[in-house]
């Protein structure tokens, strides 16, 4: 009979963590659910985008630094 009254008491045990899961579970899927509502309202609200290869723009200094202090007009150190 304490057998029968410990494999009660197991099984409701594990019925109640599974409602408190359940329970959980519906909270985090509402919270997820509604900042993936905010992320989808964000989307819609960016400008349109265009792709572009890249590198789509070199920079090269044009204007080699003639005459620094400690350089050879090249931006080159030379000691």
């Amino acid at each position: 009979m304490q057998n029968k009254i410990n494999t009660q008491g197991d099984i409701i045990t594990q019925l109640r963590n599974q409602i408190s899961n359940d329970n959980q579970t519906i909270l985090f899927n509402k919270a997820i659910n509604a900042l993936d509502d905010k992320i989808d309202a964000i989307a819609a609200k960016q400008p349109n985008t265009v792709p572009v290869n890249w590198p789509n723009i070199v920079a090269a200094n044009a204007t080699p630094n003639v005459g620094n202090y400690w350089g050879n007009g090249f931006g080159n150190v030379v000691f």
